[in-house]
């Protein structure tokens, strides 16, 4: 099945070794399923190869919402690539059982790829941890996807001004019209407060900057360049950050510090009837105590995140029509997953260069991944 080729590059020799782009002894392999390949790379994966000067990207179809375990070992013995993309659909690689046993030991690590370009953001089913642990170079889509996760955003923060989600509950249940008391709202002027200024945080403030709205976060960690850059004002603390934010959104990592940080302590300082967005972590707050609150003080909010996914048909969030939910789909919609497509094409042609990929998958990022 598989054609002669030059020896094997291993792992060892691979972090000194590149290629050229017409360099046919690099072996990419692509593992997707026909929905990825149609919507990573509508034009075609030997289009997008050749518009990136990359040699042939080998195509291994797998079924898609494929959750079959694959004998990696003889997978990778037999392909041998130097660079493995995947995505949703890939088959995770093997994950040690609970003696620690297996896992990426069970393959010899001159068979293990030099690269794993992975498409999509959270991998943490697919590679376990022990594959970064052990030097597995991975990377991920990175911060491709920040506009349009940043679009998600603005839209829930819209939506929730606007009593969205009670005006169609009024509108498709009730057989009702416009709501009493006209409780809509408008952005403009606002002051919007970022929990967490990353990426996404970055790309928002400037779909933000037609409302005139003042910008403002807490962000320990965040080089302070980037806040002189987007025009943020710094607050010291957390509780200044809710305390003066008519609109909050939250977009804090998830770790040990940040893990159900947002509780009914720093809640109750929003202004009544504040607008609370969160598209970073389910995880951050304590979904239970926001329900508590945000009837109290009327507060009006929109999340795309829970605290467990899918969330649970009996969750009390479900009960009350005037949040705006939606099923965690503040990622890339399927038009713009070329984005993440084209940003791994070239991600694999500074590898082949001999450079450091971007959206590298360090061991603290997989341990904040969700």
């Amino acid at each position: 099945m598989q054609s002669a080729r030059a020896p094997l590059v291993t792992p060892a020799t691979r972090s000194l070794h590149r290629f050229s782009a017409d360099d046919h002894r690099c072996r990419i392999v692509a593992v997707l399923s026909p929905f990825e390949l149609a919507h990573f790379f509508p034009d075609g994966l030997g289009e997008a190869a050749s518009a990136h000067g990359l040699p042939e990207i080998i195509l291994r179809p797998v079924p898609e919402k494929n959750t079959e375990p694959w004998a990696w070992g003889e997978f990778l013995e037999q392909e041998r690539p130097d660079v493995l993309i995947g995505g949703w659909d890939m088959p995770g690689l093997p994950a040690p059982d609970e003696e620690g046993r297996g896992g990426c030991q069970a393959i010899p690590k001159q068979l293990w790829p030099g690269y794993v370009c992975f498409l999509t953001g959270t991998l943490r089913k697919k590679i376990p941890r022990c594959w970064i642990e052990q030097g597995l170079l991975v990377s991920n889509w990175g911060d491709s996807i920040s506009r349009t996760v940043a679009e998600s955003a603005l839209m829930l923060i819209l939506g929730a001004l606007r009593c969205v989600a009670a005006n169609q509950h009024n509108l498709h249940q009730d057989g009702g019209w416009k709501l009493p008391h006209r409780p809509e709202q408008s952005l403009f002027g606002r002051r919007v407060g970022f929990h967490g200024f990353g990426r996404v945080a970055q790309a928002l403030t400037r779909l933000l900057q037609p409302f005139g709205v003042s910008l403002r976060t807490f962000a320990p960690g965040t080089p302070e360049s980037a806040f002189f850059e987007y025009d943020v004002h710094t607050c010291a603390t957390i509780e200044e950050l809710f305390s003066s934010s008519d609109v909050l959104v939250e977009l804090a990592p998830l770790n040990d510090h940040t893990q159900g940080i947002v509780g009914r302590e720093l809640l109750e300082l929003l202004p009544e009837g504040a607008v609370f967005v969160n598209t970073g972590r389910g995880q951050v707050v304590r979904e239970a105590e926001l329900l508590e609150v945000a009837l109290a003080r009327r507060l009006r909010v929109a999340l795309d995140v829970f605290e467990t996914e899918p969330l649970p048909a009996d969750s009390p969030l479900r009960a009350h029509p005037e949040i705006l939910l939606m099923p965690h789909q503040g990622g890339p919609t399927l038009d713009r997953c070329r984005d993440a497509g084209d940003f791994a094409l070239r991600q694999v042609a500074a590898w082949l260069r001999g450079e450091t990929p971007s959206a590298i998958i360090t061991l603290p990022v997989w341990d904040m991944s969700s």
